[in-house]
């Protein structure tokens, strides 16, 4: 699968990342000198090179090749009419967003007068829906 890439330094893979369907996984990391697993495991020619491997990195614990993929999101940013402020791409999970933009406004009603105090998910972490 990777026998030869020389210059490959990183794989990586989901969370449901799997080898179950593989069927012959001699010498697949043969010669993957560069590699490194996602907690700092390197590549060793006298560990096994099949399929023993083929997982993401737990360390010292759990060797493997293979480093999480975290999930990227779209963050779009709306002022209280709907329209769109700002739009951040490609947010990791768990990272905190951070609007960039001029401060968001509302008109004033013959009621209320609108201040803006902040976002309305209150912890700014975001995750899946």
């Amino acid at each position: 699968m990777f026998n030869g890439c020389k210059e490959l330094t990183t794989i990586y893979v989901g969370n449901n990342w799997s080898t179950n369907i593989v069927t012959n996984s001699t010498n697949m990391f043969k010669d993957c000198t560069n590699l490194v697993g996602g907690q700092g495991t390197t590549f060793d020619p006298d560990k096994e090179i099949d399929k023993t491997y083929a997982h993401i990195d737990g360390g010292t614990d759990d060797p493997g090749y293979f480093s999480v993929k975290a999930a990227a999101y779209t963050v779009i940013w709306k002022n209280a009419d709907g329209t769109v402020l700002e739009t951040d791409e490609n947010a990791e999970e768990g990272s905190t967003p951070s609007y960039n933009g001029d401060t968001p406004t509302k008109d004033a009603d013959a009621q209320y007068t609108y201040t803006f105090a902040g976002w309305t998910d209150g912890t700014n972490n975001y995750s899946p829906d």
